[in-house]
This record gives C-alpha cells, sequence and structure tokens, in this order.
C-alpha cells in the first residue's frame, strides 16, 4: 500500500491537472484524455482491476491534449458552458427508429442495420419479394436541437458506403438559446434524404480535421429533398408506387 501511494506521488500522471479547452467538456478537473492517461498510469501502478488493466493498457502513452483538436469552426456547444451541455443518447438513437417508421409509412421496406456498422444505419428493399431488385443504404444523422446549426458531420471515407444520407432535424426545443425555454422551441421533426452525389458536392474538411455538411442557407435548394419527397426519392429508386385503393 505504502509503494502505491509513492508512486503516486512521484508518477505525475496520476496529479489532478485542470485541463481547460473551450467547446471540450470536462469531468471533474480532467478532460476525457487527461482521464485516460490517469487512468493508464493507474493500470501500470496496480491502482485498477486486473480485469481493467488491459482496457486501459492502449492509453499509456497519451497526450493531455490528443483529442483536443475541436475550434470554432465546428462547435456544437459553441455557445454554452461545458456545464450546461446535453447528451441525450435515447433521443439521438431514436432518430434511426423514427426514419425507419416514417420509411415504411411510405411502404419502403426498412431494416436496421447491425449496431456500430460502417457507413450505413438502414437498408431499404421493396416490400413486395417478387419485386425486389435491389436494396439501398441509408446512413441516418440527426440533430435534436431546434436551434442548431443545421450542420452535421460525414466522412468522406463513408462516401462508397451508402446511398442516400437521411438526416433528422428532431426539433425537441431550444438549447442554445439561453433565454427561453427549451419547449418554447418545440416543433415537429423534419427529414432531408440526400443522395450521395449532393453529399459529396456539399462536403468540406476543416483544417482541425472536422468534416460536415452546412444546410442553413440552403433551404430552397434543400427542399426537394424534404420529409416526404425525400422519402419519394427512396421509393421511387426501388420501383415502389405509392399505396392506392
Amino acid at each position: 500500500m505504502q509503494r502505491r501511494e509513492n508512486q503516486a506521488d512521484s508518477d505525475p500522471r496520476l496529479q489532478s491537472k485542470p485541463f481547460i479547452y473551450r467547446g471540450f467538456l470536462e469531468v471533474g478537473s480532467q478532460s476525457f484524455t487527461g482521464i485516460f492517461t490517469c487512468l493508464a498510469a493507474r493500470s501500470e501502478t496496480g491502482h485498477c482491476t486486473v480485469n481493467a488493466r488491459p482496457l486501459l493498457a492502449y492509453a499509456t502513452d497519451a497526450e493531455p491534449d490528443t483529442l483536443i483538436i475541436q475550434n470554432n469552426e465546428y462547435n456544437p456547444i459553441s455557445n454554452m458552458s461545458n456545464k450546461d451541455a446535453r447528451r441525450l443518447p435515447v433521443v439521438s438513437h431514436g432518430a434511426e427508429f423514427l426514419a425507419i417508421g416514417y420509411l415504411m409509412r411510405r411502404n419502403i421496406l426498412t431494416y436496421k442495420a447491425p449496431p456500430n456498422n460502417e457507413g450505413y444505419d438502414l437498408i431499404c428493399i421493396h416490400p413486395d419479394p417478387r419485386q425486389v431488385a435491389k436494396q439501398l443504404r441509408v446512413q441516418v444523422k440527426s440533430r435534436y436541437q431546434t436551434d442548431c446549426d443545421r450542420a452535421f458531420p460525414v466522412k468522406k471515407k463513408s462516401f462508397d458506403a451508402f446511398d442516400y444520407l437521411l438526416v433528422v432535424f428532431q426539433n425537441i426545443g431550444f438549447f442554445f438559446k439561453k433565454n427561453k425555454p427549451v419547449l418554447e422551441g418545440y416543433r415537429q421533426p423534419e427529414f432531408y434524404c440526400f443522395p450521395n452525389t449532393w453529399i459529396r458536392e456539399h462536403h468540406k474538411i476543416f483544417e482541425s480535421g472536422w468534416e460536415k455538411v452546412h444546410t442553413k442557407g440552403l433551404e430552397e435548394e434543400i427542399e426537394k429533398y424534404k420529409n416526404e419527397c425525400g422519402f419519394d426519392l427512396i421509393a421511387n429508386d426501388l420501383g415502389i408506387s405509392y399505396p392506392s385503393k
């Protein structure tokens, strides 16, 4: 026990250091990377369980600012302090199910791809097995804040993995406007179904390394991809006519 205490005093990675970076969440007094570095040091010195040790070993050489690459070009919480940031995994995960529901409402048979599948999240096919000629891969992106910047991240390396990219603006309320209640910003969700070619044309890579697509200011151009119009693109691509009497 005495040996561990001495090591904690001598190893600088085990000391608590304040890492404060604009646009990056803190946990306690350290950044995420700083925490992993500290945990890796604890792995070496026996300050963690045997089972956890190999999981933390990869972070042994991590630098405190390895993950601090955001700047104001792409900072989803630039108008919020660190303590105001919100991560809503249930709401975010629900975007895929919203997309599935609306696609199937248009009579497009839609399956969810395995979790963390590379490049696409949904698979769409014709509902009639006798008319299935092809399948379409759909990547889903979402923003839950009504007052978001209407941009979303897309990696260039995923371009060859999807046919359409479906963006879900869930619009559950205001999260950046501090002087307005959240529910004042509640709106119906919006869906934009962009063809792969459109994403390639509007994709940008910034010096910070972030890759994203902006839709703000393109409202007229992207109206043809919104809601039912966007779902019709996939339906027509699969040869699915609108349900009739």
